[in-house]
């Protein structure tokens, strides 16, 4: 275990707060990404560094939870989102929250109707934002909500004072979100699994620092898969302001005929945001598409995939070649 008697006076306090900081009734599986016992041990004085911005918690069985409370210190948490994981393994955003309290935060999970509490066995936290002056994120316990508790937003610990309030340092963009007047950037309602780069999850993660990497070749490309079939109108890419990304195709297989389709093309963008918007004609239910490279800004033979983000039935979406996505028209 990890100790810090700097913050013990904090966290003790924390403990006396009027929220209810429920032990867990399952026992937690340390399968994957930044999951430590000791973010679950009850102890607010232990603690676990995170090393990526993800965190999984996987139960014996089922089990509903109204929420989290999540205690963290030096670089604190600001904004999550808490995805579950369906009986079809997609990932399901189920609850976010926004942190206005240093070092304490809750988060209330509702289902796809908008019913709070959400039942499952796998639960993903996906670190968005954090802040403060220390150079290392560290988690000192999460907490479950149980139906029957109240949630108290925030959390306001007794003592609260004596938490020192940090200096909010949001994550350094170098590949700026585009924004512009009708451009949607919509988050993923269910996370694809992304073949075809061991860093593959980046263009996914809702984080367009984080970049997936890989040669750029003929064969290479990017699927995006779901277990059970989606119908989008186009997507948009961000890839990476140097040698960016200039031509691309993207290819879905219908799910019901299993026919291959070619469903929009671009070709000499001059921007490293492109949107790629499906033809009508091409509108099929599937389970998955590709994303193939074909050509980038100079003599670039690495490709860099920021970010992708989907575009839904309904909804317009801007050309990036005749709006100016930086703010500067």
């Amino acid at each position: 275990m990890h100790f810090s008697s700097l913050l013990a006076p904090a966290l003790l306090a924390a403990t006396a707060s009027s929220q209810t900081l429920n032990s867990w009734r399952q026992r937690i599986f340390p399968i994957c990404c930044d999951f430590d016992e000791n973010l679950i041990d009850g102890d607010p004085l232990s603690y676990g560094v995170l090393h990526t911005n993800e965190i999984s918690l996987l139960h014996n069985t089922r089990e509903t939870y109204l929420g989290f409370y999540i205690r963290s210190s030096s670089r604190y948490l600001v904004d999550i989102e808490v995805s579950y994981h369906s009986p079809f393994f997609d990932h399901v955003t189920v609850g976010k929250a926004h942190s206005t309290t240093p070092g304490w935060l809750a988060v209330a999970l509702h289902n796809e109707d908008g019913e709070p509490g959400v039942r499952a066995s796998y639960f993903t936290i996906t670190i968005i934002n954090v802040g403060g002056n220390a150079t290392e994120t560290r988690i000192n316990e999460i907490y479950p909500i149980y139906p029957g508790d109240e949630i108290v937003f925030p959390p306001t610990p007794s003592g609260s004072p004596s938490i020192p309030p940090p200096t909010w340092n949001p994550i350094e963009t170098q590949a700026p979100t585009p924004k512009a007047p009708g451009l949607i950037l919509n988050r993923w309602p269910i996370k694809p699994t992304v073949h075809g780069s061991s860093s593959g999850e980046a263009v996914v993660d809702r984080n367009p620092d984080t970049t997936s990497t890989q040669a750029l070749s003929p064969s290479n490309s990017y699927t995006l898969s779901w277990y059970s079939p989606k119908q989008l109108k186009g997507v948009y890419i961000l890839s990476s302001t140097e040698n960016f990304l200039t031509g691309y195709h993207i290819v879905a297989t219908d799910a019901y005929s299993r026919e291959d389709v070619e469903v929009c093309r671009v070709t000499s963008a001059s921007s490293n945001f492109t949107v790629c918007a499906f033809r009508a004609e091409s509108l099929v239910n599937s389970n998955d598409i590709v994303i193939y490279p074909d050509t980038l800004k100079g003599d670039g033979q690495t490709v860099h995939i920021n970010e992708i983000w989907p575009i839904f039935l309904g909804e317009d979406f801007i050309d990036p070649e005749t709006v100016d996505v930086y703010g500067q028209s």
